[in-house]
């Protein structure tokens, strides 16, 4: 149990390392941070380029009135050991208060990928305060003697002799080397792109740069599996292992960029093609016929005499509308009705509550959050299947016909929360935008059955 505790403890650390990391990439904090120039060798010009936090002369308290979203942030990288900062528990219902009493732009400064780490942090803590809650407290072991006394495979790979695992023992110099190629095959690469409308050249520099993304993780399967055979890891356990950087051998994503490069061929083929004039002046079939502008101009040169009857264009034109049957039925290939507006889809109550929190209309409706069992069953409802796709992703297949207005491919991934079963509201927003863009679903699409 000691060494349990032990491993949480670690952790959480690392959950919060990963949380502080990921905060840059956030367009809402990014003015925090800045790229200085790292030195060289030799005091030559080096490419790499080091993430800095500018320093701040605001307090604590001044930041809380300030940014208190902000101010958790801060306060969620401190040691869970040390009496001097804030509990995660606390912190964690701070921000759960105040994004439910927060106005939707204030929600959206966080994203989904760092509520999903929020998420990791959370549990682990939670796993950690459940150890310590229910045994004796007792001297916390030291690490190298939990390390000679565990044989399981995360305790393997602390043999490093780093404190936080394989996560920076892999930082060597065939990494090195791959990063390098990295930044010419993808950030230098990037800038070179040809801009404005996509063509044939943007759609090979893409491939390009794809191409050496997917090296540099092929590169980076090979050392850290080098590393990993050094812990006397089962192969199935270096597979697992291996598992978290290697999303470029699933089919699904095969398949997702076949789709994508097949979208932009397509749509590079319709700019190429021709554009087709349409007749939209009817009564004279003469290419050299003058117009009635001209024909005006030229009568006032002249002296005044007997007007002549001339055909009138317009005149043609009503006689030929006249001859169409405007009572016939309306051809359903020649500008079919919109189904946004003609197809509603009757669902039961479960899935419609469901629908009414993805697609909220009110503030109340807005704050309101779902357990995980009554929207995988809402989902049931709408002929969708739930299967596991590894770890908290779960794959809602679709299973039947159900109409929709755009068909993204039947199915979507989305990740069952943890600890709690239930679904925080800012998470179902998140979502509902998925399956909009996706299925295009909209709260008007369906209705409750009778």
């Amino acid at each position: 149990m000691s060494a349990l505790e032990l491993l949480l403890v670690n952790r959480v650390l690392v959950q919060t390392a990963a949380v502080e990391e990921k905060l840059p990439d956030l367009a809402a904090f990014r003015h925090n941070w800045i790229y200085e120039v790292a030195d060289g060798p030799a005091g030559a010009k080096s490419q790499i380029r080091i993430l800095r936090k500018k320093t701040s002369p605001v307090s604590q308290l001044e930041l809380w009135e300030k940014d208190p979203l902000e101010w958790f942030l801060v306060q969620l990288k401190g040691n869970p050991d040390l009496q001097t900062h804030y509990d995660h528990a606390m912190l964690f219902s701070f921000l759960e208060y105040h994004m439910a009493n927060s106005h939707r732009k204030e929600k959206a400064r966080l994203d989904e990928n760092f509520y999903r780490k929020l998420s990791d942090l959370s549990a682990w803590h939670e796993m950690l305060v459940a150890v310590r809650l229910h045994r004796p407290q007792n001297i916390a072991r030291h690490i190298n003697e939990v390390q000679n006394s565990e044989h399981r495979r995360c305790w393997k790979t602390f043999a490093l002799n780093h404190p936080f695992g394989l996560e920076e023992a892999t930082a060597h110099k065939e990494n090195i080397a791959l990063g390098t190629a990295l930044h010419k095959g993808f950030y230098d690469a990037y800038s070179k792109l040809p801009t404005g409308k996509k063509s044939t050249e943007w759609l090979a520099g893409t491939q390009a740069i794809r191409e050496s993304i997917e090296r540099f993780w092929a590169g980076f399967r090979y050392c850290s599996k080098a590393t990993l055979k050094q812990l006397n890891l089962s192969d199935q356990d270096i597979t697992d292992l291996l598992e978290v950087i290697s999303a470029n051998l699933t089919p699904e994503y095969i398949l997702a960029i076949e789709t994508e490069e097949k979208e932009h061929l397509a749509a590079i083929e319709a700019a190429k093609a021709p554009s087709v004039s349409i007749q939209t002046e009817w009564g004279s079939n003469t290419p050299d016929a003058p117009s009635q502008s001209t024909r005006n101009r030229n009568r006032k040169r002249k002296n005044k005499s007997q007007p002549v009857a001339e055909s009138d264009p317009t005149e043609e034109v009503s006689a030929k509308i006249s001859e169409i049957d405007i009572t016939a039925a309306p051809d359903p290939t020649i500008n079919p009705p919109s189904p946004s507006l003609t197809i509603r889809l009757p669902v039961s109550k479960r899935a419609y509550d469901a629908i009414t929190l993805l697609f909220p209309q009110s503030p109340e409706e807005s704050a309101k959050g779902l357990d995980w069992n009554s929207f995988v069953h809402a989902m049931a409802d709408m002929n969708f299947v739930a299967r596991n796709a590894g770890g908290s992703a779960v794959r809602f297949q679709k299973n039947g016909s159900v109409t929709m207005e755009k068909d993204g491919g039947g199915k979507i991934v989305l990740h069952r929360p943890h600890p709690e079963n239930r679904v925080d509201p800012v998470i179902l927003h998140s979502w509902g935008k998925r399956m909009k863009k996706w299925f295009g679903w909209e709260r008007e699409l369906f209705v409750l059955e009778q």
